[in-house]
């Protein structure tokens, strides 16, 4: 289990990342926040499910509100998941719809991509040059994810970015204007969403720990990225398909007699 309170988790924040999203899920994080006594001020909720955000914004809205979103370029037409089914003649037209989405949802941030995502020559998303500050006029706080390296830590630094997603392995003395999220914890040390990653993190002075929030087939809580186990546990199929104790007996939870990723529970 991951000690939510004591020393351990005294000074770095919390950022859930919601994966299978339901308002039982939200209310069962946040009781369990005030049991451990985490203060709401401490925590970000960041994911792509908007609905996950409107309800924070509605039930808790003293807990930071941030979404993870791209935008694609000029080159092939300025769209962005946060207006589905759109696309914009021009910049000012989608930073429109992003402060849209902003006022709609109570954003407090955007986690927006560090580098581009290109298949076939199409560009699917990049986050153009000069965009972060436009964000931050603009109100919004603005993370990079995957910041892994130092060429990318540098150029988003650069760029005014306000806090990095990183596994740890870029030199973060590289950044000390920015705040430095822990990806899964100290995920390019151990393996992520565990106890030992987080805990990792935390020794390292990092200002959050990333991790993220699914259910198994009881409703207890797993930290695990995917939705299935394949790729980044032991295990086969999908969690929400197997209880706790199915979990345990298996050893998948420890990732017994092999160094492929596991994942931690509640």
């Amino acid at each position: 289990s991951i000690p939510m309170g004591g020393s351990l988790m005294a000074t770095a924040g919390l950022k859930f990342v919601f994966k299978d999203f339901n308002p039982e899920m939200a209310e069962r994080i946040v009781a369990m926040l005030d049991e451990a006594g985490i203060l709401h001020e401490r925590v970000m909720i960041a994911t792509w499910s908007q609905q996950a955000l409107a309800y924070m914004k509605d039930h808790h809205p003293e807990i930071r509100r941030v979404v993870h979103t791209y935008v694609r370029p000029k080159e092939f037409g300025y769209l962005t998941n946060l207006a589905k089914g759109r696309t914009f003649a021009n910049e000012d037209q989608l930073l429109e719809a992003l402060l849209e989405a902003r006022d709609r949802l109570g954003l407090y941030g955007l986690n927006m991509p560090s580098g581009s995502v290109i298949e076939d020559g199409k560009v699917y998303y990049d986050t153009p040059p000069g965009f972060v500050r436009k964000l931050q006029k603009m109100g919004l706080w603005v993370s990079m994810w995957f910041v892994n390296d130092e060429k990318l830590g540098a150029k988003w630094r650069e760029e005014g970015a306000d806090a990095f997603v990183t596994n740890c392995k870029a030199n973060t003395g590289l950044m000390p204007d920015c705040g430095v999220c822990a990806h899964q914890g100290d995920s390019s040390v151990f393996p992520g969403n565990t106890a030992a990653a987080i805990g990792s993190a935390v020794r390292k002075g990092v200002e959050m720990v990333e991790f993220d929030v699914r259910r198994c087939k009881g409703g207890e809580f797993v930290l695990l990225h995917d939705a299935a186990l394949d790729r980044q546990t032991t295990g086969r199929g999908r969690a929400d398909d197997l209880t706790l104790g199915e979990l345990r007996d298996r050893g998948w939870l420890l990732g017994v007699n092999t160094n492929k990723p596991n994942f931690a529970v509640k």
